[in-house]
């Protein structure tokens, strides 16, 4: 059950991590096509709130954070463990 819940966890993190880098990426894209290089630490997208938006830059940081330890957490999760027995 633990494996399963972690390996939600890895997925839904990747989706936000990709979701997000790809809506940097059409805004900076956006900005460009205007004539305009925009400031990337200032770009933010207002949802799911739209009183209180996100920046992406650290939207993309921390759900890259949350995979990485969920990935991490998966895989220490399906490595087999050693016999405490065998080692005395």
């Amino acid at each position: 059950m633990l494996q399963l819940m972690l390996l939600g966890f890895a997925i839904i993190t990747l989706y936000e991590v990709l979701y997000n880098f790809t809506v940097l990426n059409a805004k900076i894209t956006a900005g460009m096509i205007e004539d305009n290089v925009p400031n990337i630490d200032m770009l933010s997208i207002a949802y799911p709130d739209p009183d209180r938006p996100w920046n992406l830059i650290f939207a993309t940081k921390v759900w890259l954070a949350a995979f990485i330890i969920s990935a991490h957490a998966f895989y220490l999760s399906t490595k087999p463990r050693k016999n405490l027995e065998e080692a005395i």
